[in-house]
């Protein structure tokens, strides 16, 4: 049997936004229902699924599986912020995550949050 992630506690909520947000970027909540992209460095809210220039739909929490930067993120408990180019890195002032599994080659990270 294969091993497989997705679905579990998927949870998406749709946002006002000002500006197209790139599918897979991190986002926070700039005002009232607004989300635009995660500054770097800032812990963030969910994940883009899709946006336009005026909504965007917000991955809240579930299984994500992006890109890192910088040193690979440890397994386990652990914590991400944005970085410059829309990859996370971990910080200790991020977003609570359980790492479930690295990929250096493709400096991928999958985790729940």
């Amino acid at each position: 049997m294969k091993v497989s992630f997705n679905g579990f506690n998927d949870k998406a909520l749709t946002f006002m936004c000002e500006e197209e947000i790139t599918k897979g970027y991190p986002v926070n909540i700039k005002s009232n229902c607004t989300v635009a992209k995660a500054d770097t460095a800032d812990a963030f809210v969910g994940i883009c699924l899709e946006s336009d220039n005026e909504n965007a739909v917000v991955q809240v929490s579930g299984y994500v599986k992006m890109n890192y930067s910088d040193s690979a993120p440890a397994l386990g408990k652990n914590y991400l912020v944005c970085a410059a180019d829309g990859t996370v890195q971990e910080n200790s002032t991020g977003t609570p995550v359980t790492v479930l599994a690295v990929n250096d080659t493709d400096t991928t990270v999958e985790f729940l949050f």
